[in-house]
């Protein structure tokens, strides 16, 4: 690993992302794929009393 250290190294997938033809995880679209939100409470240290989740429970997937 130390035959690295100080010294150039290529970078093979630059051009693609330079270029627009780069894939990032968000471009990955597979069948039947869900996707989830994280919402974060703009209380710190709050207590969470309840959590309504009869949305969430029929939703499909």
């Amino acid at each position: 690993m130390t035959k690295y250290i100080g010294k150039s190294v290529k970078r093979v997938e630059d051009k693609r992302f330079i270029t627009g033809q780069g894939k990032y995880t968000d471009d990955i679209k597979l069948p039947g794929m869900v996707h989830a939100y994280i919402l974060r409470s703009p209380y710190t240290h709050a207590t969470v009393n309840s959590i309504n989740t009869d949305a969430a429970k029929n939703a499909e997937g």
